[in-house]
């Protein structure tokens, strides 16, 4: 994330100056299109997070499960099996 960030850095002078030709313009709009990709790469985990917990949230609703009661019971009920994984009551 640290170069990520130092890449930003480095190209944002450039898309802030003046341009005087056509050419720099092209460079500067180049320059914007990596800025912005870079910030999308940063940004991409926070994002992949909220939507894997928007999907969690739509399996435990399709499945019945109230959130607040199994976060906030830790499973009560549930019964463990080996290796940490837990199966519902039957």
């Amino acid at each position: 994330m640290v170069f990520a960030k130092e890449q930003v850095a480095l190209r944002t002078p450039g898309v802030l100056g003046r341009m005087e030709s056509l050419l720099q313009l092209s460079g500067q709009e180049f320059d914007k299109g990596e800025i912005s990709g870079i910030h999308l790469f940063c940004n991409l985990p926070e994002v992949r997070v909220e939507s894997l917990e928007q999907d969690i949230v739509a399996i435990e609703e399709e499945l019945g499960y109230d959130r607040e009661e199994r976060t906030s019971s830790g499973g009560e009920g549930d019964t463990e099996v080996s290796g940490g994984t837990f199966e519902p009551p039957t």
